[in-house]
């Protein structure tokens, strides 16, 4: 069907161009023949003509430019610029003191309290009993004697403790995690009151260093001639509170 519309499209356009061309090739013609009729009819005629005279145009008078006269300029106005008011001084607002850290608490071991000295009077004593203590001593230390090294003895410990426990420091990674705990130590000491060697036992690992640069620090001691006959050694349990 497509193709039989086409061709009749096609059909009508070629009629159509065909009546178009013989309109207009008529009209043509007649319009020929009508332009031929007129062109007889018109007569020639000769006219003669002057030669157009010109005209003399006379230059206008110029005339005279007047320059405008130049104003004044005016003085520019003095411009009073307004005083800046003073800025008001803000002070800044001081900084809050930071917390200061917790100390640790000290351990303060109190000494023992000195043995109050028996201040015996001379009183007349029978001969008998002055004999028995004579050979008491003969035969070695007395026992005074031996109470007395022992209260020299105890205060060189709690000197040692004391000294360690002033030069303890809390180590600052505990004190920012808030660990505490203690540590167990042992320590030997010459006679002379030197520091010979630190073993620690058992505890939390983040004091021992703490624990041994105290002890280090805390020797050596004066410690009096032949109270110690040999080495000694001390077990401590040094502990580690925050407040």
């Amino acid at each position: 069907m497509n193709r039989y519309i086409k061709s009749l499209f096609v059909t009508i356009f070629i009629y159509v161009s065909l009546i178009a061309t013989t309109i207009f090739l008529l009209s043509k013609e007649i319009k020929s023949q009508s332009a031929k009729k007129s062109l007889n009819r018109v007569k020639v005629t000769i006219v003669s003509q002057k030669p157009p005279q010109k005209k003399v145009v006379k230059p206008k008078p110029k005339k005279k430019i007047v320059k405008p006269k130049r104003r004044p300029k005016p003085k520019p106005k003095k411009i009073i610029k307004p005083k800046p008011k003073p800025k008001k001084i803000i002070k800044p607002k001081p900084k809050p003191k930071p917390k200061p850290k917790p100390k640790p608490k000290k351990i303060v071991i109190k000494p023992k309290p000195k043995p109050k000295k028996i201040i015996q009077k001379n009183i007349a004593q029978p001969k008998q009993q002055i004999k028995q203590k004579i050979s008491k001593t003969t035969h070695g230390v007395s026992k005074i004697d031996k109470k007395l090294i022992e209260i020299k003895k105890q205060k060189i410990y709690e000197q040692i403790k004391q000294a360690i426990q002033e030069n303890k420091k809390y180590p600052r990674k505990a004190v920012r995690r808030s660990i505490q705990g203690k540590v167990d130590v042992e320590f030997t000491v010459s006679k002379n009151g030197n520091l010979i060697n630190i073993n620690i036992l058992q505890g939390k690992k983040i004091f021992y260093k703490s624990v041994k640069k105290a002890i280090k620090y805390s020797f050596p001691i004066d410690i009096e001639k032949d109270l110690f006959k040999d080495n000694f050694k001390l077990n401590l349990t040094i502990k580690y509170i925050l407040e």
